[in-house]
């Protein structure tokens, strides 16, 4: 018998009832057929004995404990023998249909690498909302570090179920490198991003699974477990998503499968849809973990070569940043003397930071002003927005479009906005609409006019057209507005 077509390979701890219901799924939609195997890594403290006797289902068992279910992939996908894998978390509940489409993509070999969209439930499998991905394409083809840019890196890259990809790709060197990360958390994402940095890469805009949300997933304030294993590795509270996640990213720009500033320009996506800057994100929890090593609630601090590594990367990828690293490093000096006002310079900064619209994505990507239009370089890629649909926050201009736009992972097509994928390109487009006369909004063409006549030249600054419009009384001017933008 030749080799299955797809292995669905499921690293599994103590969960023998959501296993069986798993396994049955598969095996009920392939009745009957050769073309997949379910190979099950089953790290539970009693092995389980109540799977179904299939000879398409295997187990295999380590040797010894597994602390983490990244550790656990690793040790099944040598196993697998199926031209693609599909790593499968164990209470996850696969969608039929998606699993036959996911087969006929197999079939065809359309892509090296996939990730496909997902549905939210909660623990007891009950409707959390939508597709969590906001995508307006069936298909969108792009790179794997286009889409961890776009997507982030801690939620659906890091979602065992919905990446499928060609087992040619995997390398016993790629596998060894990410098992010698410090970090096991988030490991088998710097897996994917090396072994997919020249693949023919997807994102399939259908949902394959109910994927199951655990508390872990929604707060790792509600529960100890990342700070219990955190511990009995010896490592600082929130070390996986500082120390240890920047650790990842310098492997992963060392081994040129990520952009030396990615961290500066990821945008995260939540449980809930919600997007958030990553670099925001990562210093949140480091402040995080500052309060608690202050508070003395921290079951390991953070070491002062630990934040400094830290602070220095900031300093590296975003320059920006540059005033609060400067803040962090001023809290850290005063607590060696005076830990309670250290704590209140912390609480400020946090403040600040809440204060400055870390809830606005797009601020961090505002670039300039062109020939009427505000220039974005976002993680999507480059847009151009008409300066008459902003308003201002501290001084920054707001697009009300933008943030909606930032809640997906491409652009969609809206009259007047224009994006393209470098400046050049973008600047192009810009003036092959000023050239050409194509349509805008009423709104939009005045606010372009003006923008283009201010950007001439002095002798054409000085023409009849202008001559006119600076002697019109305001009162017709701002009818000749009105008329424009009806």
């Amino acid at each position: 018998m030749s080799n299955p077509i797809l292995s669905v390979v499921i690293p599994s701890r103590n969960r023998p009832r959501e296993v069986r219901a798993t396994v049955l799924n598969i095996l009920q939609t392939f009745e009957g057929s050769d073309d997949i195997e379910i190979l099950i890594s089953d790290n539970s403290d009693v092995p389980y004995s109540n799977l179904p006797s299939d000879p398409r289902v295997k187990i295999v068992r380590s040797e010894t404990r597994l602390e983490t279910a990244e550790e656990n992939l690793f040790f099944v996908v040598p196993f697998a023998v199926g031209s693609y894998l599909f790593p499968l978390g164990d209470d996850d509940v696969v969608l039929r249909q998606s699993l036959l489409n996911l087969m006929e993509f197999c079939r065809s070999e359309s892509y090296d690498a996939m990730v496909w969209n997902c549905r939210n439930v909660t623990s007891r499998y009950e409707p959390m909302g939508w597709s969590r991905v906001v995508c307006y394409s069936p298909i969108l083809e792009t790179t794997y570090e286009s889409f961890l840019e776009r997507i982030g890196f801690w939620s659906i890259p890091a979602a065992v179920s919905l990446c499928v990809f060609k087992r040619e790709l995997v390398t016993t060197l790629a596998v060894q490198e990410a098992k010698g990360l410090r970090s096991k958390i988030y490991s088998h994402v710097a897996f994917y991003a090396t072994i997919f940095k020249e693949a023919k890469f997807a994102f399939v805009n259908q949902d394959l699974v109910l994927y199951r949300t655990n508390s872990y997933d929604l707060s790792h304030k509600n529960t100890n477990h990342w700070t219990d294993y955190s511990s009995s590795q010896g490592l600082s509270d929130r070390f996986f998503w500082t120390t240890g996640f920047i650790e990842q990213l310098q492997f992963l720009t060392l081994n040129s499968s990520l952009k030396r500033d990615y961290l500066a320009r990821a945008i995260d996506i939540g449980h809930f849809g919600h997007r958030l800057p990553l670099l925001e994100h990562v210093t949140t929890l480091l402040l995080e973990q500052i309060a608690g090593d202050l508070s003395g609630t921290s079951r390991i601090s953070l070491s002062e070569v630990e934040l400094e590594g830290v602070l220095n990367y900031f300093d590296e990828i975003e320059p920006k940043y540059l005033g609060i690293t400067m803040s962090i490093r001023e809290i850290s000096a005063t607590a060696k003397t005076d830990t309670k006002n250290a704590a209140k310079l912390l609480e400020s900064l946090q403040d600040d930071i809440k204060k400055s619209g870390a809830s606005y994505p797009f601020h961090r990507f505002y670039h300039s002003r062109l020939r009427g239009f505000h220039i974005y370089s976002t993680p999507l890629g480059w847009l151009a927005l008409p300066q008459g649909i902003s308003s201002f926050v501290n001084s920054n201009p707001i697009p009300l479009h933008l943030s909606e736009m930032l809640l997906g992972i491409e652009f969609p097509e809206v009259k007047g906005i224009i994006h393209a994928n470098s400046l050049e390109e973008l600047s192009r487009l810009i003036a092959k609409i000023q050239i050409s006369g194509a349509q805008l909004d009423a709104l939009n063409i005045f606010h372009h006019a003006t923008a283009v006549y201010k950007n001439q030249n002095s002798a054409t600054r000085n023409s009849f057209p202008r001559y006119i419009w600076n002697r019109l009384p305001l009162r017709a001017r701002i009818k000749l507005k009105n008329y424009l933008m009806k």
